[in-house]
């Protein structure tokens, strides 16, 4: 898994699919509202875009999603999470740049309780963290 660019089957239809990095001026994105987003994929993208390009901006992942699957945009979506079973078409797969490491935060009143240890412990063993 990993953070993908995807777009709808009509986008496609209507602007074409770039065919890589390279070949993404003309195409509309869907982004984070907040400029400056501290995740490696919109950072990404503010450089390799024009703000020009940018569609729709929201804060809301269920937001981004729809506005993704309207055909607003293209737009970062998890392949883990199947955007694929919602039409929709990965257009340029994860990259090692636009990946990050999951951070677990506590609040420190309460990091030792037994049910936060039980959450963590879990979470770690399902991904594989150390």
């Amino acid at each position: 898994t990993g953070t993908a660019l995807y777009a709808s089957q009509g986008y496609i239809e209507a602007q074409g699919a770039p065919k890589g990095l390279d070949d993404l001026a003309g195409h509309k994105f869907v982004v984070h509202a907040k400029e400056g987003s501290r995740a490696p994929h919109f950072q990404w993208l503010a450089r390799a875009v024009d703000d020009g390009q940018i569609a729709f901006r929201t804060s809301d992942v269920r937001a981004a999603e729809a506005a993704v699957e309207a055909g607003m945009g293209l737009g970062f979506l998890t392949a883990g999470d199947m955007p694929e079973s919602r039409g929709l078409v990965q257009v340029v797969p994860p990259m090692e740049a636009w990946s990050s490491g999951l951070w677990l935060v506590t609040h420190m009143d309460l990091h030792r309780t037994a049910k936060v240890q039980a959450v963590a412990t879990f979470l770690k063993e399902r991904l594989s963290c150390r």
